[in-house]
């Protein structure tokens, strides 16, 4: 409120049982031309009742020290306890200052001693009005020291979420630098290795052309030679593949398809059962088709090889509402995003090999160079999409491949 106001009255609860000093009370204000709402409450326990349910109706509250029953001071305090919004000030008599300065301490905004020769009442409107302005003066302050903390959390919670961000950016900048290097190493030991590799291979054929009755060593050996000749161009492949990955070409059509051409591609072990799920009302996507097929092959080969000992691989097409959920949408048809899964009963993958998975050349195989992983996640988020993994050693494990639909991407 301002003190220098002349429309706006101060309006002070006055809890005051005598009835002179009431009256004295008022005609202070009058005398100082102070425009001011005085209401008097004769007992501090009908002040507290008063405030209670009508607090924002007073500017401040002025509690006589020495009233029947509670005490001022102790309506003070009580006040204090209860955090009413209001400046207080006590009066007390002559002689007894040690009463203030215990009000003070309680949290009492300020205190006023009752001595008509010190000039008490013409204090009255010259104080009042002040300790109002200073009570509003500091809620103010601690309302902008309040607003500036919880700024200043929010900059810090925003800092930490922004350097998150860089770092993870960073991160990404890192890989994808890594993989280009790796791509063009690759790609470049790959073309190197096929001419030796061929011209083995070509030897092998010759030599079992020749040979009519070969010795059971030779022949053994020769068998040998020839798979791991096999083997290295495997591994060859996926160097090559994986080095000389292109941006998508992308065309609408439907998960199912491309999981059932990427299974068909593959030959199932005996020991293995492989079980399919598909929601034939997933929306189409927005993709490239081979890439797809290539990215689901690798899934389900490494599920396969995740069970020497035979299992069960459930491949399973869903709708989902968002990128970050597994609930299926409940939206129509063409809408939301697919998401396929691909879940084995294998070994499960240790805890501390989880964020190494898709890394290039991260492998706990015997064979293989440990790109095909990497490849996925190379392919999958080329086409828009995600790839997450859930294991349990000894349990199994669950890749989620999460690809948005044509709706989403436009």
């Amino acid at each position: 409120m301002d003190s220098n106001s002349t429309s706006t009255p101060l309006r002070i609860l006055l809890v005051e049982d005598n009835e002179h000093d009431w009256l004295a009370f008022r005609r202070a204000f009058q005398k100082g031309q102070i425009l001011s709402e005085i209401r008097r409450c004769v007992r501090a326990e009908e002040a507290l009742r008063r405030l209670d349910t009508d607090a924002s109706s007073f500017d401040l509250v002025v509690t006589d020290n020495k009233l029947p029953g509670m005490t001022g001071l102790e309506l003070c305090q009580a006040l204090l306890e209860r955090e009413v919004p209001l400046p207080l000030v006590l009066l007390t008599g002559a002689g007894t200052e040690h009463l203030a300065v215990e009000a003070l301490k309680a949290g009492v905004d300020d205190y006023l001693i009752k001595d008509p020769d010190q000039g008490y009442l013409e204090l009255l409107p010259l104080v009042l009005p002040e300790v109002v302005r200073k009570y509003g003066d500091r809620l103010a302050r601690q309302r902008a020291e309040g607003a500036l903390r919880e700024y200043s959390e929010r900059l810090e919670e925003m800092v930490e979420q922004r350097t998150e961000e860089l770092r993870e950016a960073q991160g990404q900048l890192i890989r994808r630098e890594k993989l280009a290097v790796l791509g063009q190493l690759a790609g470049g030991v790959g073309h190197e290795l096929r001419n030796p590799l061929g011209a083995i291979k070509n030897a092998v054929y010759l030599l079992n052309m020749v040979l009519e009755e070969p010795e059971p060593e030779v022949r053994e050996a020769l068998e040998i030679v020839e798979q791991e000749v096999g083997t290295c161009d495997s591994i060859i492949r996926s160097l090559l593949d994986f080095a000389r990955t292109k941006a998508p070409v992308r065309r609408e059509m439907g998960v199912n398809d491309v999981l059932r051409a990427a299974l068909s591609r593959i030959t199932i072990p005996e020991g293995i059962e492989v079980m399919t799920q598909l929601d034939e009302t997933v929306p189409t996507i927005l993709a490239d088709p081979d890439q797809l097929v290539q990215a689901f092959g690798n899934i389900i080969l490494n599920g396969i090889q995740a069970m020497p000992e035979g299992g069960r691989l459930l491949v399973k097409t869903a709708r989902l509402s968002s990128p970050k959920t597994s609930e299926v949408s409940e939206k129509p048809p063409r809408s939301g995003w697919v998401a396929v899964s691909f879940t084995d009963t294998g070994v499960g993958i240790p805890e501390e090999n989880m964020e190494k998975l898709f890394e290039p050349l991260f492998t706990t195989k015997a064979k293989g160079v440990g790109l095909g992983l990497a490849l996925v996640k190379t392919l999958v988020e080329v086409n828009g999409g995600s790839v997450e993994v859930e294991s349990e050693v000894g349990k199994g494990s669950t890749f989620t491949v999460r690809l948005p639909t044509r709706e989403v991407q436009a």
